[in-house]
């Protein structure tokens, strides 16, 4: 029975907790923005090593399509906030080119955000 409940429990509290924190509620409201990776996502020891090429951008939560490879350092995307203000989180890898002939690097990057109604629609990362 033990082992049973060690099995259950946690499972429980992982679907109640995505529940509770990843669906957002009835009154949620929801704003387009643009979200641009900067060059300086590609800094190594203090020296930038290469640009922004390609990137793979979502937030979370957002009413957004899955994220894909794109070429270029930005995506336009949905997030979805509380009228009164709530955070998301931004989920990004980029490619970092290093050379003209393609070879580079892959950076991850994880970013919150605040977001009310006076947030801008422009977002450096």
């Amino acid at each position: 029975m033990q082992k049973l409940m060690g099995k259950i429990l946690p499972a429980v509290i992982l679907a109640v907790a995505s529940v509770l924190v990843l669906a957002p509620p009835a009154s949620a409201a929801t704003k387009t923005v643009t979200i641009s990776m900067g060059d300086w996502n590609c800094r190594l020891n203090n020296e930038y090593k290469g640009w922004v090429s390609r990137s793979l951008i979502d937030v979370v939560p957002g009413s957004n399509p899955p994220a894909s490879w794109q070429g270029g350092r930005s995506r336009t995307v949905n997030v979805i906030y509380q009228p009164g203000g709530s955070k998301v989180t931004i989920a990004a890898v980029v490619f970092c080119q290093t050379n003209w002939f393609g070879g580079g690097y892959y950076r991850e990057i994880a970013s919150g955000r605040w977001v009310d109604n006076s947030t801008g629609t422009d977002w450096q990362v």
